[in-house]
């Protein structure tokens, strides 16, 4: 609902701090939560898994009640580079080349069609059909300086729970 996570009380200061706790872990798995979102009646767990190249998250966002609607927004920034969408109802895939090779990058939600899809890079959309902001797909290592980044975002308006899954693939060593 374009809420963060924290209040904003100024330029570099945030109240209401959120807190999150691990809730399993393993040699190959994560899942942790973090109660930011409680005053809208939303948990975000977040379950991290790993398997040969392949990295697994899986965004929850579970609604305590069906009494509102929710926007819910994954955004990933990537690195710059050349990429290839190719999106359908079901999911999108990615293919970014980098410097160690060609990660894949596979994201769908559970919904019956896909939610909203953009990728941007320097506040200019490359892709889909939402306009970003000026500040969308940019790194900033440091204070004062920006560097142009790939600013992956997803939308789903729903009542109730939603999952965002995202793979990343990367190449065989």
């Amino acid at each position: 609902n374009d809420q963060d996570q924290m209040t904003r009380a100024s330029r570099f200061m945030y109240l209401d701090w959120s807190t999150g706790q691990i809730v399993e872990k393993s040699d190959s798995r994560i899942v942790a939560e973090h109660d930011g979102y409680h005053k809208l009646g939303v948990t975000h767990q977040r379950t991290v898994s790993f398997s040969k190249n392949i990295w697994r998250v899986e965004d929850d966002l579970l609604a305590h009640s069906q009494k509102g609607v929710h926007r819910y927004r994954l955004h990933w920034l990537l690195m710059d580079g050349e990429w290839n969408v190719e999106s359908s109802n079901q999911k999108i895939e990615m293919i970014l080349k980098t410097r160690e090779g060609l990660l894949n990058i596979t994201l769908h939600a559970t919904r019956n069609t896909f939610p909203s899809f953009s990728l941007a890079r320097a506040g200019k959309l490359l892709y889909g059909n939402t306009p970003p902001s000026p500040t969308r797909g940019w790194y900033s290592p440091t204070y004062a300086l920006k560097i142009p980044a790939l600013s992956l975002a997803l939308e789903v308006t729903a009542k109730d729970t939603v999952q965002f899954t995202t793979e990343f693939k990367s190449p065989d060593s």
